[in-house]
């Protein structure tokens, strides 16, 4: 799930520096740094060095990380659609109430 949140942030956001990725997702940089180690070791990014900041480390979607993402966008879409059929809008409108509830509450107790 890390992955996935870090590629859709990617494509939403494009070239972005590792320090900005690891802030915009409230993840240590050290963690993020790992994972994106891995996800460079598939060819799903690209890392290079800010032109100005040489100390910066820019990250961006490789074309194998676009269409990775894109699958798994499509994927989330179609079982999202499945999942949600048999709900009413009301009931839809009720479950996503709770689900923001829930981040919320968990969100600030780490």
């Amino acid at each position: 799930m890390a992955q996935y949140i870090h590629l859709r942030t990617l494509k939403e956001e494009g070239r972005i520096s590792q320090s900005e990725l690891s802030a915009q997702l409230g993840i240590e940089k050290a963690s993020s740094t790992r994972l994106l180690d891995e996800l460079a070791q598939r060819s799903l990014i690209r890392r290079e060095r800010h032109q100005q900041d040489k100390r910066m480390i820019i990250v961006s979607l490789s074309e194998e990380g676009h269409k990775k993402i894109d699958l798994a966008m499509a994927s989330a879409k179609v079982a999202a659609r499945l999942a949600s059929e048999n709900f009413d809008e009301g009931e839809l409108l009720q479950l996503f109430a709770s689900l923001d509830k829930i981040i919320k509450t968990l969100s600030t107790a780490s």
